[in-house]
């Protein structure tokens, strides 16, 4: 058994359209969030809506882990309801904010394979 820490999602901007965000979890391998950090750079309010989705699947109420959380100017926000969620083969993050280019997302963690 390996274990590493690893970036699941590099520091990216949301986009205003749901879309997926990282690389889908391999075969074989099982991913572990560790920390979430959600930052808006914008000047008003924003929402954020995150999803983990499995695959073969697709964007749905079922999957959703946030939904629309509010985030105030300047805030930055640590994601406890992602923190410790085991990511398995072909689940893949996808996240969306309600304003386009104004929510940093980096999600960090360990793989074992």
């Amino acid at each position: 058994m390996t274990v590493k820490l690893i970036k699941i999602v590099a520091a990216t901007m949301l986009t205003n359209t749901s879309a997926a965000y990282g690389s889908s979890v391999g075969t074989g391998v099982t991913q572990v969030v560790k920390r979430a950090v959600f930052s808006n750079t914008s000047g008003s309010s924003v929402t954020i809506t995150v999803n983990i989705v499995p695959q073969g699947g697709a964007v749905s109420t079922t999957n959703q882990i946030i939904n629309a959380r509010t985030l105030q100017a300047g805030e930055s926000y640590v994601s406890p309801e992602l923190a410790g969620l085991e990511l398995i083969t072909g689940d893949q993050v996808y996240a969306q904010a309600s304003v386009i280019s104004a929510i940093n997302m980096t999600i960090s963690g360990i793989q074992v394979s």
